[in-house]
């Protein structure tokens, strides 16, 4: 199965109140078996045959998602920007209290040209039956 996004607003994450979101929900990905197909991310046209870059991030007691951002840099430093070139993914998995125990519990985040999580940035929630981990061979690249 591919999943394809062509623009951030294809899956922009829609947050009210800081805690109840909107945004896409694969139940059923399998790692090294589907594919998120990416054509952009904001600004970010990423050419075919670009690269993703994967980096995994365990949060816990993230209250809310102005605190993600903090949460994860906390993790592994900070937040790089993607190029046209090379597409920068976020693999974070929350526990705890706060987002994860309102449901929320393992994002796929593919930044877009700035080095901080924005609206412009795409956001994927993986659940149901959905891979723990995300490699950067489950994305391909269209231009």
């Amino acid at each position: 199965m591919i999943k394809g996004f062509t623009s951030s607003t294809e899956s922009q994450a829609t947050v009210s109140s800081d805690t109840i979101v909107v945004f896409d929900n694969i139940t059923d990905f399998a790692s090294e078996s589907d594919k998120i197909s990416l054509d952009q991310a904001g600004s970010i046209d990423f050419a075919s045959g670009a690269s993703a870059s994967v980096t995994t991030a365990a949060v816990a007691n993230v209250a809310t998602f102005v605190d993600l951002e903090a949460a994860i840099e906390a993790v592994i430093g900070s937040l790089a920007a993607s190029s046209s070139s090379n597409a920068k993914v976020y693999d974070v998995t929350l526990s705890g209290n706060g987002l994860a125990a309102a449901g929320v519990e393992h994002l796929v985040i593919v930044n877009d040209g700035d080095d901080a999580l924005s609206t412009s940035d795409l956001m994927i929630e993986l659940s149901g039956t959905s891979s723990n981990t995300i490699l950067s061979g489950d994305f391909v690249f269209t231009a």
